[in-house]
């Protein structure tokens, strides 16, 4: 019979069916097309059955007659026909065999398992019928693959690497290396297996998760015998995903002292990785029927959660988000236990573990252990038990004994104080007994508060003390000198009482610090940096070794030496600089040595840390953790920066003389202003006495902020503002020298050019400097046109303004944006728009906005909105919905609207409409905050929402862009948020997780009530600012790129005259 007739549609369908293998086999010998056809009408599709169509060349070419028609002796073109598939026959045939020896070789270990390409797209193609098509970094990689049918073939599941949970599109190229066979010493050439990084953020985790979960259904689409291996299996490691990366685990919140602090990553995939070793394992074991069921009881395993994630998270600071210094502080329990009830009748040396409702931890607070554990506790182990200050504790059996005993401690005995403290170390017993008996003036009652002691109440009444201060009633010393030297010779006798090796009364020469007392108390206290203030070889007692310099020659700052003198001694070492003098406040000079221009020292120093100085963020923070702060108090230091020895081999490297012709130059012997080491050391150097504060205030609600030499006290009750003058006098007993007459304080202080208010609890800008904004904004505004070198240095001051009133801060991006165009010019007349943000801030300022409230510390409520924008061609689209108002999308408030050239002719600036896609996005953010917004209350209020656009996380979280119209919008958002007093924290969502929102993009509304629709109209918006920065904004970035465009360049710089600082100074 001929060869069987297929419609047109049929062999379409047919060719469908067939794998690539197959296909590429009957290519390759070139057989026609409708025989193909044919061949897999009559489902012969794989390798396998075409292989086995019978045994011999004979056998096959009948089963080709019977099966499909095409008979040898028919014609020419039929016995071609014939021969090719007779020749394709073949070769399937050996490529069969030698995949069989391959996966035997690779059961024996010999060899790694290896998947063909063909059953790969095989396996893809299975998963794709039921999920849909799947993107290239979903698919995981034949590496993955082939570990999978190993591990399913001998029946030994593993849990995987993540470093080896590749995707098709990673590098999964066949790797080899060369082994050395024990026994035999052949040399073997093995296949090796390519990696990546492990996953550094949710989101990778999250598609390495799914990866996993694919790679299993892809493997089960092969071996459907595995009845472990579920449909829902996808979806159980999505929500694993959504419990590592979620609060449960890696946003888990831990409160210390009110700081919040969350897991490390490195913790989180540890903790991840034991999860699904335990699911693994009980699905070994035969515990659960499916790995569904066994991850979703790992990842609820109480036990698991309790061994590999709270214990490592709150046995070191190793394990919290940041290791920088701060923030681990431990809180002491209340003491209200009674004791003594026992009567000796209790029962040592018994084990206590898995007790019922009992754990043991050292720092977490009960109520984060509730949470995580999902169940109540009745008590909480405050503090770790191998470095308890009892020596019945310390040992490795402090777990032997009745529950009762570990929560217990005599009356007298010493009080434990923190053992984490700016990430340091604290030895328990002898610092905890320096602590308490510290300058006989501080003593920590059962209760955890500070009283004044028998030395200082002897000399002074130290509340009075304090208001003096405040009310700058001191311009001297206000501490006795018998007080002073009383004190610090019971500090001495109590570090030699304790261990002191150095020599307590030793003060090096050149400046005023006790710094063998410092180091002393530091090394008690076990801190990690305490030689570095005496006995280190390149430590303050010594001097600095990088150099500094300015004049004065009094109090031992300064040598006058002859210049051949100085030549002789210093040879190419001598640096003479210029000077520079600043007018102070008190019509002194401060002079400032030039280490940089002609003499190149400056140029030499290699600064290896930054520093960081606190801001308007951490006043912020600190009002936040506080709550209910009671006083403030700031306080200054004199001279700071000179009060740093140098070495003398380096005093060379900061000379200077008073006149040119003088035989004579004056050697700087300390640190001092213009060269660029002086702040590094010292913020060094006075770190270690803050660290002193610290570990002496122990756990009090005192914060102590320094700004350089500015200090500032802030505290919570009257324990804690009694020790502000316990800090004062332990900072005079180490001899820091204070300027007195600028102590201030109260409830309302401004310190470093920030406004404090603790009656109303806000944070901003002083009046002063204020005020010097508005003048200056109403004196250029007036005159047009503005020096391009003034406005960048007012520039400046308005950016560490808005560090303070921080939803003004989007207002300063096009000011950069046209300052940085015309750098090169020295006058240029003010733009409509410029004028307008102008106005804008001084009318912010002058109207009640040079503060804002800061409210009560808490974790973003939940979610808000989720919103998402579609921008194709001509068509724009943006919606949202509100998600706070439930889990039933039917009973959510949402929208759906469409932009337009006529009602948002800014969205098509850029030409196509996709190259705004930010900005739309962050425009269905504005939209949904003017819809979804939630009332307001008393303090700040933070709001979450959700975004599938990355970088408008970035944009909100930092409040500034330089981009149009991306900048108009985001001054709209901050203006919204202003005027509602809200903060809002933009999440980025996987687009998955956005879904419903994409919906309302592509106006697919089945999902949503019609009576829940909200509508927002572009054309009737005038917005708080945005369409006046709208249409003046695209006239100003107009000018921008035409300035950009020119380049207008200068062969010399124009002279500036003086700058702003010293023509106009600044508060």
């Amino acid at each position: 019979m001929p060869l069987i007739s297929l419609s047109d549609e049929e062999r379409s369908a047919a060719l469908k069916t067939a794998l690539p293998d197959l296909k590429y086999h009957l290519s390759e010998v070139k057989v026609p097309v409708e025989v193909q056809a044919a061949l897999f009408h009559k489902g012969f599709v794989d390798l396998q059955l075409f292989a086995g169509l019978d045994e011999s060349r004979l056998e096959v070419r009948n089963a080709l007659a019977v099966e499909i028609g095409l008979k040898h002796d028919e014609c020419t073109d039929a016995r071609q026909n014939v021969a090719r598939l007779l020749s394709a026959w073949e070769s399937s045939r050996a490529q069969l065999v030698a995949e069989d020896k391959m996966k035997a070789e690779s059961k024996l270990g010999q060899t790694p398992r290896i998947v063909q390409c063909s059953e790969m797209a095989a396996l893809r193609k299975a998963v794709e019928a039921d999920l849909g098509k799947l993107q290239d970094d979903e698919v995981p990689a034949k590496s993955l693959i082939a570990t999978k049918l190993e591990q399913i073939e001998s029946g030994d599941l593993r849990a995987e690497d993540l470093r080896e949970v590749l995707c098709v599109e990673d590098t999964d190229v066949d790797l080899f290396s060369g082994i050395i066979e024990h026994g035999t010493g052949n040399l073997k050439i093995k296949p090796g297996k390519a990696s990546i990084a492990m996953p550094s953020t949710p989101e990778e985790l999250r598609l390495r998760h799914r990866r996993i979960g694919i790679a299993w259904l892809m493997v089960g689409s092969k071996h459907k015998n595995q009845s472990w291996i579920t449909p829902a299996l996808l979806e159980a490691f999505r929500r694993f995903s959504d419990h590592i990366v979620g609060r449960h685990i890696a946003g888990f919140p831990i409160m210390a002292q009110g700081v919040t602090r969350h897991p490390a990553w490195n913790l989180v995939l540890s903790y991840e990785l034991e999860v699904r070793k335990r699911a693994y394992k009980q699905l070994r074991d035969g515990k659960h029927s499916s790995l569904q069921e066994a991850l979703e009881d790992a990842w609820n395993s109480a036990e698991l959660i309790n061994k590999h994630f709270l214990v490592p998270l709150t046995a070191s600071a190793d394990f919290f988000s940041t290791a920088s210094h701060g923030e681990v502080f431990t809180a002491h329990g209340k003491g209200s236990g009674k004791h003594g009830k026992g009567k000796g009748k209790g029962k040592d040396r018994r084990l206590v573990s898995k007790q019922k409702n009992i754990a043991l931890f050292t720092m977490l607070a009960k109520s984060a252990l509730e949470k995580a554990m999902g169940r109540k506790i009745a008590r909480v182990i405050q503090r770790a038990c191998c470095s308890h200050q009892l020596e019945r504790l310390q040992g490795p059996n402090r777990l032997m004994g009745p529950a009762r005993n570990q929560f217990c401690q005599p009356k007298k005995s010493v009080p434990r104080f923190p053992r984490l403290r700016w990430g340091i170390h604290v030895r328990d017993s002898a610092s905890a007994l320096v602590l308490i008996q510290i300058c006989l003036m501080v003593k920590k009652s059962q209760h955890g508060f500070i009283k004044q002691s028998t030395v200082l109440d002897k000399h002074t009444d130290g509340r009075r003390l304090l208001f003096e201060l405040a009310c700058k009633k001191h311009v001297d010393q206000p501490f006795p000198a018998a007080l002073v030297k009383e004190a610090r010779e019971a500090v001495k006798g109590i570090l030699r009482k304790h261990g002191a090796q150095l020599d307590l009364d030793a003060i090096p020469e050149r400046q005023p610090f006790h710094l063998a007392l410092l180091e002393e108390f530091l090394r008690l206290c076990n801190d990690p940096d305490a030689s570095a203030y005496f006995s280190g070889k390149d430590s303050f007692a010594a001097g600095a070794i990088e150099a500094q310099f300015v004049e004065e020659a009094k109090l031992g700052a300064m040598v006058k030496m002859e210049v051949e003198e100085a030549s002789r001694i210093y040879g190419e070492n001598l640096r003479v600089a210029s000077l520079g003098a600043i007018r102070k406040a008190d019509d002194s000079f401060r002079v400032v040595h030039d280490g940089t221009h002609g003499i190149g020292v400056n140029g030499n120093i290699k600064v290896r840390d930054q520093i960081a100085c606190p801001s308007a963020g951490d006043l912020r923070q600190v009002l936040q953790v506080l709550e209910k702060p009671t006083f403030v108090l700031t306080a200054d230091i004199k001279r700071a920066h000179r009060l740093v020895k140098i070495k003398p081999e380096d005093w060379g490297l900061q000379a200077c003389r008073t006149d040119e012709s003088s035989s004579f130059v004056w050697l700087n012997t300390v640190g001092t202003f213009g060269v660029a080491s002086a702040a590094v050391h010292w913020s060094h150097l006075f770190s270690g006495i803050q660290r002193a504060v610290y570990y002496l205030t122990g756990t009090l609600k005192l914060f102590l902020l320094t700004y350089v030499d500015d200090l500032l006290f802030i505290t919570q009750g009257k324990a804690a503002t009694d020790a502000i003058v316990v800090a004062l006098l332990f900072m005079v007993v180490l001899g820091v020298p204070f300027s007195w007459h600028k102590c201030k304080g109260g409830t309302q202080v401004e310190w470093v050019g920030y406004y404090v208010d603790l009656e109303q609890k806000s944070v901003g800008i002083s009046e002063k400097r204020a005020d010097w904004i508005c003048n200056w904004v109403e004196t250029t505004v007036a005159a047009g046109v503005v020096k391009l070198h003034d406005f960048s240095a007012v520039l400046g001051r308005l950016s560490f303004a808005m560090a303070a009133i921080e939803h003004l801060r989007p207002f300063l991006g096009p000011l950069y944006a046209w300052s940085a165009a015309l750098e090169n010019v020295v006058h240029a007349r003010l733009p409509k728009a410029v004028i307008y943000i102008l106005r804008f801030i001084e009318h912010m300022l002058k109207h009640g906005w040079r503060t804002r409230p800061v409210g009560p510390l808490q974790e973003a409520r939940r979610e808000l909105f989720r919103a998402d924008a579609k921008a194709e061609g001509e068509v724009i689209c943006i919606g949202g919905w509100a998600v706070e108002d439930g889990p039933d999308t039917k009973s959510c408030r949402w929208f759906s609207e469409r932009l337009t050239r006529s009602n948002a002719p800014w969205a098509f600036l850029a030409g196509e409409s996709f190259r705004a896609i930010a900005s739309l996005e962050l425009f269905a953010t504005l939209v949904s905050l003017v819809l979804f917004k939630p009332a307001c209350y008393k303090g700040s209020m933070k709001i979450s929402a959700g975004t599938d656009n990355l970088g408008n996380t970035h944009l909100i979280a930092r409040l500034m862009s330089t981009k149009f119209p991306l900048c108009a919008i985001l001054m709209e958002v901050a203006a919204v948020l202003m005027d509602g007093n809200h903060d809002l924290q933009l999440e980025w969502l996987p687009r998955l997780q956005n879904q419903e929102a994409d919906n309302l993009t592509n106006e697919i509304f089945h999902g949503f009530s019609e009576d829940r629709r909200l509508r927002f109209h572009m054309e009737e918006y005038e917005g708080l600012v945005l369409q006046a920065m709208l249409n003046l904004g695209m006239e100003l970035y107009e000018d921008v790129r035409k300035a950009r465009d020119r380049k207008v360049s200068q062969t010399k710089r124009v002279k500036t005259g003086e700058p702003l600082r010293v023509r106009d100074p600044w508060g």
